[in-house]
C-alpha cells in the first residue's frame, strides 16, 4: 500500500497558505518561518518573496526585506508593487533620498499606484518638503476617500507647516475611517495641545489609551498634558 504525500509545489502553497494567515491576524513573526518552508520548496516564487519582504518589513527586519524585493524586482522588473515596497523599507530606514528613487520607478510605471503616492508623499514631509508632500496625499484621497493614511499623512505635514486646525481637519477623518487609529489620535491630541486646548488634548489621550492601556508614548503624553492642566489651574 502506497501512503499519498503532497509534492512540493502542494506543500509551497500550504505554508504559504498558512503564512497569510498569520500575516492577516497581525503575527508577522511568526509568519516568518512559513514563508521560508514556503520558499525552500519553491525559491523562485514573485509572491512569496514580495510577502515575506513584507513580513520582515511589519517586525523592523527592513535590510533584510530590501533583499527579498530586490528578487522580486529582479524577476519582474515591470511590476511596481516590490519597488514600492523597497521604497517603504528604506522610509524606514530613514534613507529617505533612495526611497523616493524606487518609489518614483513605480510611479512611472503606475502613476496612480495609491501606496506610492502616499509613500512619496511622506519621504517629501520627512525631508523637510511638507508643502511639497500635500499634493501627493491630495491624489491619494481622491483615488481613495476613505484610505485612513492617506489622511493622516497629509495631517503630518500640515502639524509641520504649523496648520493645526488643518491637521485636526485630516486626524479627524483618518479616526472617523479607522476609530482605532492610535497615531492618529495621539497626533490630534497634540495638534490640540498646540491650539491651547489641553482639556480636549487629554480626551484624546484617554480615547488612545482605551485601545492600547500599555503605549508608553501615550502613557508620557498624558502625564505632561496633566502637569499643564495642573500649572494653568493654579494661574
Amino acid at each position: 500500500m502506497k501512503f499519498w504525500s503532497k509534492n512540493k509545489n502542494e506543500q509551497s502553497e500550504d505554508y504559504a497558505k498558512k503564512a497569510l494567515e498569520l500575516c492577516n491576524s497581525g503575527k508577522y513573526k511568526e509568519s516568518i518561518s512559513f514563508f521560508d518552508k514556503a520558499l525552500k520548496a519553491n525559491p523562485d516564487d514573485f509572491a512569496l518573496n514580495q510577502n515575506k519582504g513584507l513580513a520582515l518589513n511589519f517586525i523592523g527586519k527592513n535590510k533584510e526585506a530590501i533583499d527579498y524585493f530586490d528578487k522580486s524586482i529582479s524577476m519582474d522588473p515591470s511590476h511596481p508593487a516590490p519597488l514600492n515596497n523597497k521604497g517603504l523599507a528604506l522610509i524606514n530606514l530613514q534613507r529617505y533620498n533612495d526611497a523616493i528613487n524606487w518609489i518614483d520607478k513605480a510611479l512611472d510605471i503606475k502613476p496612480d499606484y495609491l501606496d506610492a503616492l502616499v509613500n512619496k508623499g511622506i519621504c517629501l514631509d520627512q525631508q523637510g518638503k511638507s508643502e511639497d508632500a500635500i499634493p501627493y496625499f491630495d491624489r491619494s484621497i481622491e483615488l481613495s476617500p476613505s484610505h485612513p493614511v492617506a489622511f493622516y499623512s497629509k495631517g503630518l505635514a500640515l502639524f509641520n507647516l504649523e496648520k493645526y486646525e488643518d491637521a485636526l481637519v485630516c486626524y479627524d477623518q483618518a479616526i472617523k475611517i479607522k476609530p482605532d487609529y492610535i497615531e492618529a489620535l495621539n497626533n490630534k491630541a497634540g495638534a490640540l495641545l498646540q491650539l491651547r486646548r489641553p482639556e480636549e488634548s487629554l480626551e484624546c489621550l484617554n480615547k488612545s489609551l482605551e485601545i492600547d492601556p500599555h503605549n508608553k508614548s501615550t502613557q508620557k503624553n498624558k502625564k505632561l498634558v496633566i502637569e499643564l492642566l495642573k500649572k494653568l489651574s493654579n494661574i
